[in-house]
C-alpha cells in the first residue's frame, strides 16, 4: 500500500481513538455535537483516501497555513488548561462563558488546521468541512431556536401569604430545591426590585476520571419584580432574558402557586451543543421541578407552621 494512503489511514485511525477517548470520558449529548463538526469529516475524508486512493498530496503553501490556526488553537489549549488547574470553590457564569470563549477559539482553530491538511489528501472533503461547520454557525443565530421554557405549578393548601411570604426569603430555597447550597442577598435584607441574589448549586459534570473544575456553579440573579401575594420574578444578572417567575392564586382549598422558567442560551454555548443537551434534559429538568414543588408542597402543609418562616 502506498505511503500516501497508509498516513491517511493512520490519521483517520487518530481521529477515531480521539472521538473513542471522549467519548468515553465524558459520554453525553454535547460531545457528540463537538466530535461530529471537529472530527467527522476529516476521519472520512483520510479513510475514503486509505481505501480509494487519489492523486498524492502535493505539499506546498496550504500546510504551512495551516500551521497558523494550529498553533493558535495550541495556544488557547495551553491557556485553558492552565486556568482550570487553579483551584476554584465555584464556577460563575463569568467562568463559563470564558471557558466556552476560549473553547470556540480553539475549536475554530482546530477545524481550520484540519481541513487545511485534509485539502492535501481530499481537497472536497476539507471543502465541506468548513462549509458545515458555518452552516453550523449561521444555524444557532436566531434567538427562537435558543429559547426554552418550563412550567409547572401546584395547588397548596395553606393561606397565600404564609406561601408567598415563605418564597420571598431566599433562605428558605435550599429546603425543597434540589442540590441548591447557599443562598445570599444583597444587600441584605427583604426581598425588593433590585436586590442580587447568588445561589450555589451542585452539578453533576458526568465525566469520567480526573476532574479540573469545581462541581459547583454560583449563579447571580436580580429581582425583577417583587410583588406582594401576587408574584417574585428574577432575571439572571447580564441575561434578562433568562427568568424565572412565580405566580400565586388564591384557591379554594389555599393556594395556587404557578412556577415559569424562560432562558435564552447564549450563542456560543449552542454552537457546542449546550443546547441539544438540555433538551435531552427535558423531562428530567421537568420532573426536578415538580420534585421541588411536591416538596415545597409538603413544607407548606406541615401541621406547625412554626417550622417555617412566615405568618
Amino acid at each position: 500500500m502506498p505511503v500516501w494512503q497508509l498516513a491517511a489511514g493512520f490519521l483517520a485511525g487518530v481521529m477515531v481513538v480521539i472521538g473513542a477517548v471522549s467519548l468515553i470520558r465524558y459520554s453525553r449529548p454535547v460531545m457528540l455535537v463537538i466530535l461530529g463538526f471537529v472530527l467527522l469529516i476529516p476521519a472520512l475524508g483520510w479513510a475514503a483516501y486509505a481505501f480509494v486512493p487519489g492523486p498524492p498530496p502535493s505539499f506546498g503553501p496550504l500546510l504551512w497555513l495551516a500551521f497558523i490556526p494550529a498553533l493558535a488553537g495550541l495556544a488557547g489549549g495551553v491557556w485553558m488548561l492552565a486556568w482550570m488547574s487553579a483551584r476554584r470553590d465555584a464556577l460563575t457564569f463569568a467562568n463559563i462563558e470564558l471557558l466556552s470563549n476560549g473553547t470556540l477559539v480553539v475549536y475554530a482553530s482546530l477545524i481550520l488546521a484540519l481541513s487545511g491538511v485534509l485539502a492535501l489528501w481530499q481537497p472536497v472533503y476539507a471543502i465541506a468541512n468548513v462549509a458545515v461547520t458555518a452552516v453550523w454557525l449561521v444555524a444557532w443565530a436566531p434567538r427562537r431556536l435558543r429559547a426554552t421554557r418550563i412550567e409547572s405549578a401546584v395547588e397548596i393548601k395553606a393561606p397565600l401569604a404564609r406561601v408567598y411570604s415563605f418564597l420571598a426569603d431566599p433562605s428558605n430555597w435550599p429546603r425543597y430545591q434540589e442540590g441548591l447550597e447557599v443562598v445570599t442577598v444583597r444587600p441584605p435584607g427583604p426581598l425588593a426590585e433590585g436586590s442580587e441574589v447568588v445561589l450555589r448549586q451542585h452539578h453533576d459534570s458526568h465525566i469520567r476520571g480526573p476532574r479540573m473544575l469545581p462541581e459547583v456553579i454560583e449563579s447571580t440573579s436580580v429581582m425583577s419584580e417583587v410583588a406582594k401575594d401576587q408574584a417574585l420574578a428574577m432575571h439572571i444578572a447580564n441575561r434578562p432574558e433568562s427568568t424565572a417567575r412565580f405566580e400565586f392564586a388564591p384557591a379554594d382549598a389555599g393556594t395556587t402557586l404557578r412556577s415559569v422558567a424562560l432562558s435564552v442560551a447564549p450563542y456560543r454555548l449552542a454552537v457546542f451543543g449546550a443546547l441539544i443537551e438540555l433538551r435531552t434534559q427535558r423531562g428530567e429538568r421537568q420532573a426536578r421541578a415538580r420534585r421541588s414543588l411536591a416538596r415545597l408542597k409538603e413544607l407548606l402543609e406541615e401541621p406547625s407552621p412554626g417550622r417555617i418562616n412566615g405568618p
